[in-house]
């Protein structure tokens, strides 16, 4: 029961993460191919990915 707890926790955070790329694709912060290729990249690799998303927005964010 737990695991299956677990699990579905994962899952919900991740489509939060998709969900935040997408809203700040929606309001014009970045161009199609980024947001494609942010988007496979949490999806794939879940907080790591959106970890790296967030440290490179904030970095890059006057370029």
């Amino acid at each position: 029961m737990i695991d299956q707890l677990f699990i579905v926790g994962i899952y919900l955070l991740i489509i939060f993460m998709c969900t935040y790329i997408t809203l700040e694709y929606q309001q014009h912060k970045m161009s199609r191919n980024h947001y494609v290729v942010w988007l496979v990249a949490v999806f794939l690799t879940g907080p790591f990915g959106f970890l790296l998303y967030l440290l490179c927005g904030k970095r890059y964010n006057g370029l």
